[in-house]
C-alpha cells in the first residue's frame, strides 16, 4: 500500500471516529482483505497519533482559523485538518509540502467543491507557526 492510500484510509477512519463521536474498535485497525479498509503500519500510526494528541491538535488548528470555530467546520474538512496537523506536529520526517498537498487532494476528493481552498489556507497558516528546525522539506 502506498503512503497516499494509507493517508486516505486513515482519513476515512478518523472521519468515521469523529463524525460519529465514537471510538474505532481495535479490530477495525486490523481488517484484512475481507474488511472495508486495508490498514498498514503507517495508517495505524497516523490514526493513533491523531487520537493520542487530539486536544493539542484541535487547539493548534483553532489558532489558525480566521472567522471559524471547530464546530462550524464540515466534518470532512476537520478530519483532514486533524490528520494533517498530526503529521506536521508529530511526524517530522514527512515533508510539509507533501502533507499539505495530500490534504488538498483529500479535500478535492471527499469534500465540497471549495473545501480544498479552505484546507490549503488553514494549513499554510498552520505551517508558518511551526519551528523551522526539525522539519524535513526534502523528504
Amino acid at each position: 500500500m502506498t503512503r497516499k492510500e494509507s493517508r486516505t484510509n486513515a482519513f476515512m477512519l478518523l472521519f468515521s471516529l469523529y463524525a460519529n463521536e465514537d471510538t474505532i474498535p481495535e479490530s477495525d485497525l486490523q481488517m484484512d482483505e475481507d474488511g472495508v479498509l486495508e490498514v498498514d503500519d503507517f495508517c495505524r500510526a497516523l490514526v493513533q497519533t491523531t487520537k493520542d494528541n487530539i486536544e493539542e491538535i484541535d487547539d493548534r488548528i483553532s489558532q489558525h482559523l480566521q472567522g471559524w470555530t471547530l464546530d462550524r467546520i464540515p466534518k470532512t474538512s476537520l478530519a483532514i485538518l486533524r490528520l494533517s496537523a498530526a503529521q506536521l506536529l508529530y511526524m517530522k520526517d514527512i515533508p510539509v509540502a507533501v502533507v499539505i498537498s495530500e490534504a488538498v487532494q483529500l479535500a478535492k476528493r471527499f469534500g465540497d467543491s471549495g473545501d480544498y481552498v479552505f484546507i490549503n489556507g488553514a494549513l499554510s497558516s498552520f505551517e508558518k507557526s511551526l519551528p523551522e528546525d526539525g522539519r524535513n522539506e526534502n523528504g
